[in-house]
C-alpha cells in the first residue's frame, strides 16, 4: 500500500519485482515522494551524495543545486545538539557506516566539518554511527 501511494520504494529488485508494478503507477500519477524531487532513502541516511535524482520535479539543469540542498556541505548545529558525525569508510570494519565525535574527544577541535550532527550518543549509534577511539569513555558513578 505504501509502495502504490508513492511514499516508499521499491527497495527489493528480484526477479518477481511484485511491487514494481505498484512503484510504476505511483510514479506516473505523481503520488507522494514522486510529486517532489529526491535521492532514495538508503542514498540519504549514507550520505551518498551521487546517488540518483528521483521524482519529476528534478531538472537536469539545477542538478548540483538540488544535491547541495540535499547534502549541505557544512550543515549547520541544531541547538543543544553538538556531536559531531562524519562518515567514514574505516568505520564499515565495525559495521558503521560513520564515527561521531564527542566535546571529550581529543579529535572534536579538528573535525570542523562535519557530515550530521547529534543530540545524543543513542541518536548517533541509532543512525549507525560509532564512537571515536579517542573519546575518553563515559564517567561511571562511584
Amino acid at each position: 500500500m505504501l509502495v502504490r501511494q508513492g511514499y516508499a520504494l521499491n527497495v527489493d529488485a528480484s526477479a518477481s519485482g511484485r511491487f514494481q508494478p505498484d512503484q510504476g503507477a505511483a510514479k506516473d500519477d505523481r503520488a507522494g515522494l514522486w510529486r517532489g524531487c529526491f535521492v532514495a532513502p538508503r542514498d540519504f541516511r549514507h550520505g551518498k551524495k551521487d546517488g540518483p535524482l528521483l521524482g519529476v520535479s528534478c531538472p537536469a539543469e539545477r542538478d548540483q543545486q538540488i544535491r547541495d540542498a540535499l547534502f549541505p556541505s557544512d550543515p549547520p548545529m541544531p541547538a543543544s545538539c553538538n556531536i559531531k558525525g562524519k562518515y567514514a569508510v574505516r568505520a564499515r570494519v565495525t559495521g558503521n557506516i560513520g564515527i561521531y565525535h564527542l566535546q571529550a574527544c581529543r579529535s572534536y577541535p579538528g573535525l570542523t566539518n562535519p557530515d550530521r550532527w547529534f543530540c545524543s550518543e543513542e541518536d548517533a549509534q541509532a543512525a549507525g554511527f560509532r564512537r571515536a577511539y579517542n573519546c575518553r569513555p563515559a564517567s561511571k558513578g562511584k
